[in-house]
């Protein structure tokens, strides 16, 4: 369940800098649009949440897993164009991205263990998911030094986000609302 969303934060963790040497991205352009983008969560993690809670967390992670697999290409290509317009809209669609899961992994992570392990199952869960997926930011970049193109990072978020739809078809979902 953790595996998409660690791999997705470790990565926008170093992004700003990935778009300055990779694309050659302005880097007051990155910072402003990864700050617009930062404020924009005030309003989707919010949403999020609540569609989570309305749906159920199984359904909604599924949901977004699914998008992105089919609309991760769209997201990346947007940084071929390294302009203020195309980097605001990828930093922003990045952050939707970002947001759509939290909304979901953090309860629904939560809900998978009973009460009296709760708090032990999640930290270990979650300490070992963004421990494992601490390299992505040289998976990324090895990918791209190989293969020289963003289709071919693209491809990596979509198998990773391939692995955890499957991930979470097979995890019972304990939610009340599914």
């Amino acid at each position: 369940i953790l595996l998409f969303p660690s791999f997705f934060i470790l990565f926008f963790l170093v992004l700003p800098s990935y778009l300055q040497s990779t694309y050659g991205a302005n880097d007051s352009s990155v910072y402003l649009a990864t700050m617009i983008a930062y404020a924009s969560t005030i309003f989707t993690m919010p949403l999020f949440g609540f569609l989570s809670d309305k749906f159920g967390r199984k359904k909604s992670m599924i949901t977004v897993l699914i998008v992105f697999i089919l609309f991760g290409e769209f997201l990346f290509r947007l940084i071929l164009n390294p302009t203020f317009g195309y980097l605001l809209l990828f930093m922003l669609l990045y952050q939707i991205v970002l947001c759509a899961m939290a909304g979901n992994y953090f309860p629904f992570l939560a809900e998978l263990f009973s009460i009296k392990v709760r708090y032990s199952g999640v930290a270990f869960c979650y300490n070992f998911a963004f421990a494992l997926t601490s390299l992505s930011p040289i998976i990324v970049g090895f990918t791209f030094k190989h293969y020289k193109t963003t289709y071919s990072i693209a491809t990596v978020f979509i198998i990773v986000a391939i692995l955890t739809l499957i991930s979470c078809i097979f995890t019972k979902d304990n939610n009340e609302c599914i």
